[in-house]
């Protein structure tokens, strides 16, 4: 191929490719803006259906409670099992003529009843027709509609503490040999006479008002809507409340398999039960279910999943207009790309240009442009020290960053220094005071037989003193000071700092767990690495929560101390974990800590040519690790080294 048609293909790719992502961006982003609005105006929908199928609910329930309260209702309660026969009769006829008027007068009451403690109908009223009472009870002297001691919404009312007891939404009757009753809620209210049950009035409403809501929110959409059941009950969950194909309902009564769970899947299913109250879930074939959750019950976990369908075709339908224009707009663009392009690249070199364009687009800030053509003419040779120049540029930059976090590292410690030297200069001279103090109330108390004053006054001194020795370890920080070297047992040394941290540990009710090998002889500054368990062991019970166990090891590894303190908090992020050295920086809330903490303990570490280190466990928490040798060695060496990055591993 000649190099005029070369140059005529690469610049025409060039000249179109941008052209094609600009026209077809827009598109792109017209249709997000369109997924966007749509599901915001779904959702609405979804809110406001959810908003009136409880309100009506809240309706229903209150018009049960009142219904109770009929002075009719409560004569009727109070003396059915109590007076004669016939006045018996003249008190359910006035309960049943107010029945059979109230129903007449309310048509979304699908039925009414009244039934005593027992479990027997004594007056019903169905579908504005009074229903006869033909089966005797001799346990009550009284005539009854029918036995519903047996049925679970009876049952449920019982044992109800709520005003109103609300029954699952499903099928009245669904015998073959009996008159078939659409879907329902029935509202049991208990009416007592202080904490005797005197009798439970039953309304039942049609489930028509919640399909008539549901209709009524989609406004005449052509959008599919559904009602199903999320419930702790393997027969009910799944199943459709409200379908446009009667047949798909209640499976569970009707004896079908059509269930929402079953035709979305169960791995579908499952994710909503765990979702938020409000989500889509996108289909494999290409439906789009935008739902939204619904709590009917006050006295169980069952909700109601309110559904919406569509696709989304459906929803970027608008925008198919518009992508044909853009197409017909790509066509004409590619014919005139194709003229243009064509005279430019037989007048512009191309080698030449592109390595300009190179050296533009480094200049502009991209730092992996390169020069990759491979030619061996004298282009070739200037490409090729282009890229080393960039190499060489990249490396110098790195050392240059590298230098700077070195010299930024420095100075926080030096600012360290110096804000410890002001700290411990200021606490000084107060803590001591409290030590001079508590000597002279010791001299005064020589005498007295009382051991436990004497013993609290020892512990005073003996505290007062470790913060003296801790006050001076931050100036001794400060001023560089050199350690105090001494051999001690480091198992002893956890057991007394421990006992100081045990009323912390027991307030927040955490469990200890130790595995401490001993003796564990070392030589070191004792009370600086006293200041590092302290230090660690205060961040793992600020990390935990409470009934959690923080775990304390300690033990010799290939001639070398190893401590670790273990908790089972949340862990530390992973971007953060290259900071926690860093001075002041915390992730407490604000007032429990200062973030001087892990900084200081790493210097003390570093002193004495060791290693500290945090790991984040799989298992959640973290792992602090001491490693110390067991016996001293260069300490300038290892003062070197602290100035150097933080040594941080994450594991998992």
């Amino acid at each position: 191929m000649s190099i005029r048609n070369r140059l005529f293909l690469i610049l025409s790719f060039l000249t179109l490719v941008p052209l094609l992502i600009l026209l077809f961006g827009v598109v792109e982003q017209e249709e997000q803006e369109i997924k966007k609005r749509s599901t915001v105006q779904i959702q609405k929908t979804l809110k406001k259906m959810s908003a009136e199928i409880q309100a009506l609910l809240d309706a229903q329930e209150s018009l049960a409670l009142g219904l109770s309260q009929a002075p009719v209702v409560q004569t009727f309660a109070k003396q059915a099992l109590k007076v004669s026969p016939a006045e018996y009769e003249q008190l359910s006829s006035s309960l049943a003529g107010f029945f059979h008027d109230y129903q007449n007068a309310v048509p979304s009451i699908q039925g009414l009843r009244f039934i005593e403690p027992g479990g027997k109908s004594l007056v019903k009223a169905k579908e504005g027709k009074m229903v006869r009472a033909d089966k005797f009870d001799p346990r009550i002297n009284r005539y009854y509609v029918a036995d519903q001691s047996v049925k679970d919404f009876f049952k449920s009312a019982l044992t109800s503490t709520a005003d109103v007891d609300v029954s699952n939404f499903e099928l009245g009757q669904v015998t073959t040999d009996a008159d078939f009753c659409p879907a329902m809620l029935r509202y049991s209210v208990p009416i007592r006479d202080g904490d005797k049950l005197l009798g439970i009035l039953v309304v039942n409403m049609w489930g028509t008002r919640v399909d008539n809501v549901v209709e009524a929110t989609l406004g005449g959409q052509s959008r599919k809507a559904y009602m199903a059941e999320l419930s702790e009950d393997a027969e009910r969950d799944g199943i459709y409340l409200y379908h446009k194909q009667n047949d798909r309902r209640f499976a569970n009564q009707l004896g079908s398999s059509f269930r929402m769970s079953q035709e979305i899947g169960n791995e579908n299913w499952s994710s909503i039960r765990v979702a938020g109250s409000s989500e889509t879930i996108s289909l494999n074939d290409g439906r789009l279910l935008f739902y939204q959750k619904m709590r009917p019950y006050d006295d169980r976990l069952t909700e109601w999943l309110l559904v919406i369908e569509t696709t989304e075709d459906e929803i970027l339908a608008p925008t198919v207009g518009i992508r044909k224009s853009i197409l017909y707009l790509m066509a004409l663009l590619l014919v005139l790309s194709f003229i243009a392009v064509r005279w430019v690249s037989i007048r512009i070199a191309r080698p030449v240009q592109e390595l300009a364009d190179n050296l533009i687009q480094y200049a502009d800030g991209n730092q992996t442009i390169r020069y990759t053509e491979q030619r061996k003419d004298e282009l070739g040779h200037a490409g090729r020290a282009f890229n080393y120049l960039v190499s060489n540029l990249e490396q110098a930059k790195h050392e240059r960053d590298k230098a700077a976090r070195v010299a930024m590292h420095s100075e926080r410690l030096a600012a360290l220094g110096q804000l410890s030297a002001g700290i411990g200069h200021e606490i000084n001279n107060p803590l001591q005071n409290i030590l001079s103090l508590s000597a002279l109330i010791d001299s005064y108390l020589k005498e007295t037989k009382d051991q436990e004053i004497r013993e609290d006054i020892r512990l005073l001194q003996q505290e007062g003193k470790r913060c003296a020795r801790i006050v001076q370890g931050i100036l001794n920080f400060a001023r560089e000071k050199e350690l105090r070297y001494e051999q001690f047992d480091v198992s002893q040394l956890i057991e007394d700092t421990l006992v100081l941290m045990k009323h912390k540990i027991d307030s927040k009710n955490l469990k200890l767990v130790k595995d401490i090998a001993s003796p564990l002889s070392i030589v070191g500054d004792q009370n600086q690495i006293q200041q590092v368990l302290v230090n660690l062991i205060i961040n793992a019970i600020h990390a935990s929560r409470p009934n959690e166990v923080i775990k304390i090891n300690a033990f010799i590894d290939d001639e070398r101390l190893r401590i670790e303190v273990i908790d089972e908090g949340i862990g530390i992020p992973e971007l953060d974990l290259g900071k926690v050295f860093n001075p002041f920086y915390t992730t407490k809330t604000e007032g429990d800590g200062t973030g001087l903490g892990l900084s200081v303990s790493y210097g003390i570490v570093k002193k004495h040519h060791g290693q500290l280190s945090l790991e984040n466990l799989e298992s959640g928490g973290i792992r602090a690790s001491v490693i110390l040798p067991v016996m001293p060695t260069n300490i300038e060496h290892a003062e070197h080294e602290a100035a150097n990055e933080l040594e941080v591993r994450y594991v998992g």
